[in-house]
């Protein structure tokens, strides 16, 4: 199954069986840990899943992979800040780190330090500023306190990147 391996590494020991109910070896050196028989492939992707170091979040695509759905680049650097996204975190680590974002009601604010900072509420000027919110969030400048995207708060990874910017 998997031996932990301080808290970064786990052994993952898999036996499958082929078409024929042959049975792969497991090598000596692995016989002496638990191990895992899966039948279905699917129960054994789960296993290997279940023992990766990782927790569920941001997917970080990897190039020159083909065949595999891929999520549009997400910039990485703070000089590929929008600049509306640099203005909300500006603003908000410069006051006490909350941003509320009140899109959800048709009403169209970014409220940071008790201030709307979208200058209208046109329909492409409201698609710019939310995208500065997905931004943020997508390289964990802020977090959302809740569930709902409505109030969100500036991350440690946040306040360091608004002090260079």
């Amino acid at each position: 199954m998997r031996l932990k391996k301080k808290d970064k590494f786990a052994i993952i020991t898999l036996q499958f069986v082929d078409d024929d109910g042959r049975v792969g070896e497991i090598p000596e050196l692995l016989k002496v840990y638990v191990w895992k028989t899966p039948k279905p492939q699917l129960e054994a992707l789960q296993e290997i899943v279940r023992a990766l170091p990782i927790l569920p979040g941001t997917v970080d695509w990897r190039e020159g992979i083909s065949g595999v759905a891929t999520l549009p680049k997400t910039k990485s650097t703070l000089s590929e800040l929008s600049p509306e996204a640099v203005a909300i975190l500006k603003a908000a680590a410069s006051g006490d780190g909350s941003i509320m974002n009140l899109n959800n009601y048709g009403g169209g604010e970014i409220i940071v330090k008790g201030e709307s900072i979208i200058p209208d509420t046109d329909a492409r000027t409201m698609a710019l500023w939310e995208g500065g919110i997905e931004d943020l969030q997508r390289r964990r400048y802020i977090k959302d306190r809740g569930h709902k995207g409505e109030i969100f708060d500036v991350t440690r990874e946040g306040y360091e990147a608004a002090d260079k910017l």
